[in-house]
């Protein structure tokens, strides 16, 4: 694991700086690749955030008042996250499809 640790982001930091770079893409070619990698990134970087030891207490407390589990934005980012993280292949059986497909449940 040692081997792809300088080749990995591996900070919080590098997560936010990784995230603004897929966001200029994005608005220079809105693509689904850079989409679905936008969405991932978003989504992990408050727990990067949270486990982060090079950020002090403070620096936390103010990352996680972007990060409103009740907000609507952060609310669809996390649901379609972990869709694509979990969802899978649908099944071939429709009445399998309508149990198991995810739907965007958002709690006002």
């Amino acid at each position: 694991m040692e081997l792809f640790r300088h080749m990995l982001h591996t900070t919080a930091q590098e997560r936010y700086q990784k995230l603004k770079r897929v966001f200029g893409r994005l608005m220079k070619n809105f693509n689904r690749d850079d989409l679905d990698e936008f969405i991932q990134t978003a989504n992990s970087l408050r727990e990067w955030i949270q486990r982060d030891p090079a950020l002090t207490r403070e620096q936390r407390k103010a990352a996680e008042a972007f990060a409103v589990p009740q907000g609507l934005d952060w609310q669809v980012c996390h649901q379609i996250a972990n869709h694509q993280k979990h969802a899978g292949p649908k099944s071939g059986n429709p009445s399998q499809r309508s149990r198991t497909s995810p739907s965007l449940q958002l709690s006002t």
